[in-house]
């Protein structure tokens, strides 16, 4: 933990080793997590995960990121879950959705997968094929 905020609602940010180089920035601030990279050079990217795949609903991101690449020692793009809370039912589960992110140029989510069968199999065959633009919004 790098820092925490109490006061007038909960607020942290954690700085973390990523893989080849890359750190990882992941914050929350109300209920609303977030995650921001920082590339080997040291230019900070935010990915704008609670903006585009959350769409502002509070959501939290899982514990595992996935590096892919045709090389392990340099890799081109990730996938992260992000688990959204569900506006429907108030008292359900989160809906877990798949952010495929692309590292090479100004990292930006170009794909998200929404849960259901296969789920994972779509994220990695999003991330392992010519990336798509830049989601945005």
């Amino acid at each position: 933990m790098v820092k925490e905020i109490p006061e007038g609602g909960l607020y942290w940010l954690r700085r973390c080793r990523g893989h080849a180089g890359w750190k990882l920035e992941w914050d929350q601030d109300d209920l609303r997590e977030d995650l921001a990279l920082v590339a080997p050079g040291g230019r900070k990217t935010e990915l704008r995960l609670t903006e585009l795949v959350a769409n502002g609903a509070f959501d939290s991101l899982g514990g595992t990121i996935e590096w892919r690449g045709r090389d392990p020692a340099r890799p081109d793009r990730l996938i992260v879950r992000v688990n959204v809370a569900n506006n429907a039912d108030a008292g359900g589960p989160d809906i877990s959705k798949l952010a495929v992110v692309r590292l090479t140029g100004t990292p930006c989510v170009v794909a998200i997968v929404d849960p259901g069968r296969g789920q994972n199999q779509k994220a990695r065959a999003f991330a392992d094929h010519p990336m798509a633009a830049c989601i945005s919004r």
